[in-house]
């Protein structure tokens, strides 16, 4: 599997939801793929903009090659790597704890 930036990148940690995957490297990157883990284009969090867009909220866009994630996660260091199925957990070097995901089964 050939990682976006790094073909012979080492992965330290690795984990695994019902359908989806996230992967730590030695370079602390975050990597994620499998369902609804692509990116959704010129998405607002307006009420507006959502109500609008509901049949663009309904299509899947899955990711079937690992992605890089750049977001908010580049301010971070890993320590470990958790996923329930549907959701992830990140937990910080400094003990913080990211979770996303769904938030229906509490």
């Amino acid at each position: 599997m050939a990682f976006e930036n790094d073909p012979k990148c080492f992965i330290k940690d690795i984990a695994c939801g019902y359908n989806h995957t996230i992967a730590l490297s030695a370079n602390n990157d975050v990597y994620v793929w499998g369902r609804r883990m692509a990116i959704y284009p010129n998405l607002e969090l307006t009420y507006q903009y959502l109500n609008s867009q509901m049949n663009m909220l309904r299509v899947e866009l899955d990711q079937p090659y690992p992605r890089l994630v750049k977001n908010n996660l580049i301010f971070y260091k890993y320590r470990k790597l958790v996923c329930g199925p549907y959701n992830t957990a990140l937990i910080t070097t400094e003990g913080e704890l990211l979770l996303m995901g769904s938030n229906d089964l509490g």
